[in-house]
C-alpha cells in the first residue's frame, strides 16, 4: 500500500514555505506517492519540475476560491 501525500501552495514567489515543501519532496521516501497542487508559472512548479512529484494546477486565488475548492475536492 502507498501513502499518498497531497500538498497545496497558493504563492507565485521562492520563500521560506515552498523551500521548506521542496526540500520536503526533494528527501522524501520514494514509497510515497506526492502531488502538489499549486499555481501554474510559479516558482514552487518549476522547482519541482525535476522531482517525482505529480503537479496539478490551479489558479488559488484566496480562501473563498470556489473553483479551487472544487478542484481541489474533485483532486482528493
Amino acid at each position: 500500500m502507498t501513502l499518498k501525500v497531497l500538498h497545496v501552495n497558493g504563492e507565485r514567489t521562492w520563500r521560506g514555505g515552498e523551500r521548506q515543501l521542496y526540500l520536503q519532496l526533494k528527501y522524501t521516501s520514494p514509497s510515497i506517492e506526492s502531488h502538489v497542487m499549486c499555481r501554474r508559472g510559479s516558482a514552487l512548479s518549476e522547482r519541482i519540475s525535476e522531482l517525482p512529484v505529480r503537479r496539478h494546477f490551479s489558479r488559488l486565488k484566496n480562501g473563498f476560491d470556489l473553483r479551487s475548492a472544487w478542484q481541489l475536492s474533485r483532486l482528493c
